[in-house]
């Protein structure tokens, strides 16, 4: 058996609520994706969750983006 391996991918800082939290992210040589907030909490996934999660926020960003588009639209129609 392998050797347990962990790998980062990164971290950033999200700021909420007045509060900013360090987010990082790695892989490891088991096939799930960890994602720490803080140091308080690490979620820990496998490839068909970590895909979910990525649909699930792209779902959301494209959401957001529309969103602004559509508001940018209205303020620009002449009144």
């Amino acid at each position: 058996m392998n050797k347990y391996k962990q790998t980062s991918l990164g971290e950033t800082y999200i700021s909420n609520d007045g509060r900013t939290v360090k987010v990082e992210m790695s892989t490891d040589n088991r096939g799930d994706t960890l994602i720490t907030f803080g140091s308080s909490y690490t979620l820990r996934m496998d490839t068909e969750d970590l895909e979910t999660l990525v649909e699930m926020m792209q779902a959301a960003f494209e959401g957001h983006k529309q969103q602004a588009i559509d508001e940018h639209n209205k303020e620009a129609q002449p009144t």
